[in-house]
C-alpha cells in the first residue's frame, strides 16, 4: 500500500543523504517511485545511480522502462540497447522489452520487412534474449510461459528469420 512505499522512500532518502555516492540508494529511490507510477520523478534517481556506477544494468533497464511508461519509446529503446550492450543481468528483460516496442512499430506498418531497422533490431534483441536468457526466456518466446506483453511479439512472426530464433529457443529448452 502507499504508506509502505512512503516509508521505504523516506528510508532510502535518508540512507542516500548519509552516503550520496552509493548508487544502490539512488536506484532504490527510483524504483520506489516507479513502483507507484511516478516514472518522471524516478528518472533522475536512476541517472544519479548511473553517475555513481556506470555498469549499473538495473538502472539502465529501469530508465528504459520508465521512459516506455511515459510514452518516450525512442529514449526507452536507447536505454534497452545500452543494457543489452553492457551485458548486465537485465539483458533478457531489456531484449524482450526492445523487441516488443519494435514489434509494435512493425504492426503499425502492417508487414515485417526483414531489412527494416525495426525488424533487424527486434530480431537481434530476441536472439540475444534466447542466447543469454536461458530456458525461461526461450519458453516465453515459444508461448509456453505466459508473460505480459508476449503477445505483442506477434508481428515478428511474419519475418522469416523469426523461425531461426524459435529453433534456437527450442534447442535451449531441449538441452
Amino acid at each position: 500500500d502507499q504508506a509502505r512505499y512512503d516509508e521505504a522512500l523516506l528510508a532510502f532518502t535518508k540512507a542516500r543523504d548519509l552516503n550520496p555516492s552509493n548508487a544502490r540508494y539512488h536506484h532504490a529511490i527510483g524504483s520506489t517511485l516507479a513502483e507507484t507510477g511516478r516514472h518522471r520523478e524516478a528518472i533522475p534517481h536512476y541517472k544519479n545511480a548511473l553517475n555513481q556506477d556506470l555498469a549499473n544494468g538495473s538502472s539502465l533497464y529501469n530508465l528504459g522502462y520508465s521512459y516506455r511508461e511515459l510514452g518516450d519509446l525512442d529514449t526507452a529503446l536507447q536505454y534497452y540497447r545500452q543494457t543489452i550492450n553492457l551485458g548486465a543481468d537485465s539483458v533478457p528483460k531489456a531484449a524482450f522489452a526492445l523487441a516488443r516496442i519494435q514489434a509494435q512499430k512493425i504492426k503499425l506498418r502492417g508487414a515485417c520487412d526483414p531489412n527494416a531497422a525495426e525488424a533487424k533490431d527486434a530480431l537481434w534483441a530476441l536472439s540475444v534474449m534466447i542466447e543469454r536468457g536461458g530456458e525461461y526466456w526461450a519458453r516465453v518466446l515459444l508461448g509456453s510461459i505466459p508473460r505480459r506483453g508476449a503477445d505483442q511479439l506477434q508481428p515478428l512472426r511474419q519475418c522469416a528469420e523469426f523461425s531461426t530464433i524459435e529453433q534456437a529457443a527450442r534447442k535451449k529448452i531441449d538441452t
